[in-house]
Parts: structure tokens; sequence; C-alpha cells
């Protein structure tokens, strides 16, 4: 009985004392975490370490040539732990006056004593990764860290180096928005975002410990894993087209006091884009490249659609460019709406298709068109789809403006529809799209992918290699092409744009003129859009060229406000290639004629240089005044050029002196381009007068 007592009493105080424990752990848990929980997270926290993402340096881009267009530059932030444990009162003191001197002679931001103040204080607030000196290049960085104290290193001097890169443009606004950026937090674009998986690299790592104040820093000097660095890309673009075409298209934006333009030039033969503009105003009337007009912008293109208009019509037969069309006074009417010509006051009557197009006639295209395929609509649609029309070009990086071709199944579709198309409207195409389908006119009908990236490589070896890509062999029948090609050069050599024509070289394209939507409504303030695309030289093409330029102020129509941007790229660029200059034409050089000494001008002074120079010359004149000559059997006759008082004077065949002075005097604001003689003016001759109203001439 007492033995089973002694049992009981020895199980009754074991439970006890487990209870008794089993309490007291609770209490002591419960302590740890809600009495004490807040500091011991703390504790955990400061004795946190870490690895921690070390970003690499970002591949380079390049152009064509090998010229450098973006690159990451190497920069340091300077960090001090002040209170290191190996960084001793002794040590500190016994270096803080003369580094406090140093940086101050070498900063020149602070005084001496400013620098004591501010490090004996951030160690006295137990600072261990205070910032002293952000984005320091690597000159400065080795200078600095052989100052007092900072030579002793990371443990003894409290010196932390951060390294850090800066994306720098040495060419700066030059095809800047193509380019792109990509910037923590924003959505990369153009080739820095499109490319972003070859320049970005691999991420280092770095063994970092969390300290108080939640700042982490790094345990060591050097990395535990270094990064990899990005791998370069070679881009199409030439820098010094490049930087023609952005010097053409700002002065023009300028000189038109433009909201802003885009300019394009593409190798024809691969699709390689050679150069990229893109320039819009800001607030303060600065130009500047902010959005990527050149590919994201689809747009109602106007005039420069007249081309997939007429290669329609050679191509299916229905017409030649001998064809005539009747355009009557200048204007039709198609069920309630009226197309009008801008091109010839009072209407042109019967035209061929060839000078229809040449001149820009919108009559002449629209009823060509409403004829041919008013009763079948889907026909010349389906072949605006089949040509590419309607397809994004995918271009290699991102925001392609997405074009439009109506189909007759649209709601938006109506009895209007099919004429306001041909000439431009009711369709809309961004820039790259339009040059596309001029490109492959030049191309012998081959249509190529525009292309920004050649080849990316990585420590000059070649990663990848992307080719030229062909979207459609053939957009059309080769005797349609060479139709087009004749229209398209007529268009330079005596049509609506005469004054960009040049005796170097052959020049084909097509300008183009439209109104713009302005919220909604073509009604509201007169909003234009200047454009002209073609390609040169037109017998070889070599490079196909677009210009764009919208809401220019005064003058609007493409031949003056965008032809000469094109101009300029195109003589810069014949000018700088031997390969494409073609040899002088003997008929170029030959002897002078009758026909070259003609000169509009003053009749007493004309008179005189003939008579000088024993020209034969007949005078039909009654009395002294501005005469226009004409050749008459090898002999020149003069027949006065009558100028009414309230009427802009004809100044075509004048010399510019004399040109500018009749036109001042009728109060005009005169601007001119090139050299030689007047060849055309941007107000057409008999307008009424506007006092100021500027007039631009073209020499040649």
């Amino acid at each position: 009985m007492n033995v089973k007592r002694n049992i009981l009493l020895r199980v009754y105080v074991a439970f006890f004392l487990m209870v008794l424990l089993s309490v007291a752990i609770l209490v002591q848990i419960v302590k740890v975490q809600q009495v004490q929980g807040k500091y011991w997270k703390q504790q955990a926290q400061s004795l946190t370490t870490a690895f921690v993402n070390i970003d690499p340096i970002r591949g380079n881009i390049y152009a064509a040539d090998g010229s450098l267009m973006a690159t990451s530059l190497p920069i340091y932030d300077l960090r001090l732990d002040l209170n290191a444990d190996a960084l001793t009162d002794e040590v500190f003191y016994n270096n803080i006056d003369s580094l406090s001197w140093c940086l101050a002679n070498y900063f020149k931001d602070r005084s001496a004593r400013e620098y004591r103040n501010l490090l004996v204080n951030e160690r006295n607030k137990g600072a261990r990764y205070f910032l002293l000196k952000r984005d320091l290049n690597h000159i400065e960085l080795k200078k600095v860290i052989k100052f007092p104290m900072f030579r002793l290193g990371r443990y003894r001097g409290g010196v932390i180096v951060e390294q850090n890169s800066q994306r720098k443009k040495p060419f700066q606004v030059l095809a800047a928005r193509t380019l792109g950026f990509k910037v923590k937090d924003v959505r990369p674009v153009g080739l820095e975002g499109a490319y972003d998986h070859y320049l970005s690299g691999t991420a280092g790592k770095r063994l970092m410990q969390k300290v108080s104040g939640g700042i982490w820093i790094p345990i060591n000097d050097e990395n535990e894993m270094d990064p990899e660095n990005g791998q370069d890309i070679t881009t199409t673009i030439d820098i010094n087209i490049q930087d023609v075409t952005e010097s053409a298209l700002l002065k023009q934006l300028l000189r038109y006091d433009a909201h802003h333009g885009c300019a394009i030039v593409m190798e024809v033969e691969t699709g390689a884009i050679k150069a990229i503009a893109n320039l819009a105003v800001d607030k303060d009337g600065k130009y500047g490249e902010r959005y990527n007009y050149a590919i994201g912008e689809s747009t109602e293109p106007g005039s420069t659609f007249k081309l997939a208009s007429a290669m329609a019509l050679l191509e299916h037969g229905y017409m030649k460019p001998t064809d005539t069309i009747h355009t009557f006074n200048g204007e039709v009417k198609f069920y309630d709406r009226t197309m009008r010509d801008a091109s010839e006051e009072g209407g042109s009557g019967v035209m061929t298709l060839q000078e229809v197009f040449s001149k820009s006639s919108n009559v002449g295209i629209s009823r060509a068109i409403n004829k041919n395929y008013g009763s079948n609509p889907a026909k010349f649609i389906d072949f605006l789809n089949e040509v590419g029309l309607n397809d994004p070009v995918e271009l290699q990086i991102a925001g392609e403006g997405k074009p439009v071709i109506k189909s007759p199944s649209d709601k938006s579709w109506s009895g209007t529809t099919l004429p306001w198309m041909s000439i431009g409207y009711e369709v809309r195409m961004t820039p790259v799209q339009m040059l596309t389908l001029y490109n492959a006119v030049a191309n012998k009908g081959r249509m190529m992918k525009p292309y920004f990236v050649s080849e990316v490589t990585q420590v000059g070896n070649t990663v990848e290699k992307f080719d030229p890509v062909a979207l459609k062999e053939k957009i059309c029948s080769d005797q349609t092409l060479q139709q087009l090609l004749s229209m398209m050069t007529e268009v330079v050599d005596s049509g609506t744009a005469v004054n960009i024509r040049t005796s170097q070289y052959k020049i084909a394209g097509k300008t183009g003129t439209a109104q713009v939507l302005n919220e909604g409504s073509y009604r509201r303030t007169l909003k234009y859009q200047a454009s002209f695309a073609g390609f040169f030289p037109a017998d070889k093409p070599k490079y196909s060229c677009i210009v764009v330029i919208s809401d220019p102020k005064d003058v609007y129509y493409g031949a003056w406000v965008a032809g000469p941007v094109f101009r300029e790229i195109a003589d810069k660029i014949y000018s700088n290639n031997i390969e494409i200059q073609t040899e002088n034409n003997p008929e170029a050089i030959a002897q002078p004629s009758v026909q070259t000494m003609m000169r509009h001008g003053y009749e007493p002074d004309i008179k005189l240089i003939y008579e000088n120079l024993q020209v034969p010359y007949r005078d039909r004149t009654v009395v002294d005044g501005w005469v226009k000559p004409e050749v008459k059997q090898e002999k020149v006759e003069w027949r006065r050029q009558l100028q009414k008082e309230n009427e802009v004077p004809d100044v075509r065949g004048l010399a510019l002196t004399d040109a500018v002075f009749l036109l001042e005097n009728h109060g005009l604001d005169v601007g001119f381009s090139g050299s030689g003689k007047v060849v055309s003016q941007s107000v057409i001759p008999g307008t009424p007068i506007i006092s100021r109203r500027k007039i631009d001439l073209t020499l040649n």
C-alpha cells in the first residue's frame, strides 16, 4: 500500500512539474512574441545578409559604319561607413583634417571646415552608409580614393564604392527616338526596348548586409559573381545621311512654323533604314525628338496614295498612261460631295492619265477610279490588300501605327468612299508604310521589309545576323512598273514637283497635300499635311525617301514644303556617293545655242545684252516693259509680259534680282532656294495680292 502511494505521489509531482514547465514556456512565448517581438525583429533584420543583383553594363548601339550611337559609361557613388569596426577614433581624427582639405580643394563645393563638420556629425549619428558624392567618373574616383583615410580601404577607412552606369548618346538628338530609351518603371521604347534582351546582359551577385535603418551595405569589396555585360547591336543607320536628314527637316519646319515632321531614307534593294528623323515643337518653340511619327502616326496620306490608284488602273488594264480623262473645270460631284482640283484654277479639261498623275488632279484620278471600279469596288480594295497596304510591315521596334483600308462591307462605306479613297482620304497609313510601297516600285516590284538592326555582336563576335526580308516578291507586272516610273519621273520633270528637278540626276516621286482632321472635322481651323515620296536616281534607284510635314503655316503644298527636304537629302547623298553618280550626258555639255541665251527680264536690259552678244532677235513689244522671249526659227521674239497692278506677277524665267524687284514692288515677302533663273513660284500668277504675303521661288 505504501509502495502504491509513493508511486502515485511521484506521478503527481512529475505531472505538476510538466504542467508548470508548459505554463512557463507558454508565458515566455507570449512575452517574446507580444512584448519583446518588435525588438527581436529589429535585431533579426539588423543581422540579415542577402545576395543583391548587380546590374551589368548595357550593350552599345552602333551605326552602320561602326560609329557609337549609344553606350553605357561607368559612374560611381562614394559612400562612407563612418562607424566601421576598424575605423577607430584615433584613425578618424588623425585623418579628418587633411581629408576635409583634400575634398574642399578638389570639389570646391564646400570649405574644409564644412566638410569636417559634416563628417564628424555623421559619425556621431552612427552613419554606416553615408552618401558623400554621387556620379563620379573613373578619373575622379581614382583621385578621390587616394585621399587621406580613404586610402586605408573598406574596413579601416570606411570607404564604399558603388558602380552604376549612365546611358550616353554621343550624337545626342540624332535618331534619338528610334534609338529609344529604357528607364526603370517606364515601358522601354525604340531599339533600346526592342533589343533589351540582347543589350541588358546578365546581372551579377553581391553579398550585402542590412544595418540599422534598413540600409544595405556590401560585406566585401568584390562581387561574389560579376555581371555579364550586354551584347552590342549594329543598326542600319548611316550617320552622315541621318545628319543631313535631320538638318534639312529642321530647316523646313522652322521656315514654315510647322508643328511636327518626319523623314525616312531607305535603301531600295534591302529595305535597310539609313536615316529616320522625327521632330516636333514644344511649348517653348523648340524642336526635338519626342515621338516617332515616322512609324507611329497613321493618317490620311493624301495624293501620295495616288500611286496605288494608278497602279491598280494600269495593272488591271483599264487604262494606259496615254488614255484621256476629262477633268472639266476642275470640279466634279459625287452624290452630295464636290471633288476639286487644287493645282489648276479653272481646271485643265481633257488630260492623259500621265498628266493627271504628274499634275495631281483629284478630279482626274477619282473619275478614273469611279468609272472603272464603281460597280465593283471590291476589286479595287482586293488589289490594295494583295499589294499589302492593309498589313503592318512588322517593324523590329514597337509602336507601328495600324494601316486602314476600308472594305465595301464596312458600315462607314458610302457612295463617296471610293473616289475619296483614290486620292488618299478615308484611308490611313504611316509614313514608313507608304515609303515601303514606293520602295517596292523602285525595287522592280519586290517589296522589302524595313529594318533597323543588321547584327548582334559580343566582344566583336557575331551572335545573330538579320538579313533583308521580302514582304512581297512582286506587287505588279514589269510593264506596270515601267509605266509608273515614267509617270513618277514626269512629276518632277514637268509636274507638281518641278521645283526640285535637278540636271545632275533623275528623281521619281509624288507630291501629297492632305487636309487633316481637326477635332473630328475638316471645317474647323484648317490644318494640312504636306508630303513627298519618291526615289533616286530614277534610272537606277539606290535610295527611297519620304518626307511628311504637319501643320505648316502660310504655304502647305507638298512640293514646296516637303519637296525641298527630299531634294536636299538626295543632293547630299548623291554628291557623297560616287557609286550612284552617272556619267555626264554629252548633250548636257553641248555648245550654247539661241535657246540657252533666252532670259526673261526688263526689255532695255535684255536688248543691250543681246546686241552685245550678237544674238538675233525680233522685238514685238510696243513700249518698254518686262518681256518673255520665244524661239522662232533660231531667232528670239520678245513679247511683252503684262503685269496687272493688283495681281501676283508671273516671274518664271526671270533672274532672281529681277524677280525679287518685281515681287517686292508688289508688296510680297520673297523667299528662294536654288540658283539660276526662276523655274516655279509658290503663289499662282494672277492671284489677288495680299500685302506681305510670303511667296517662295525655286531657281534652277
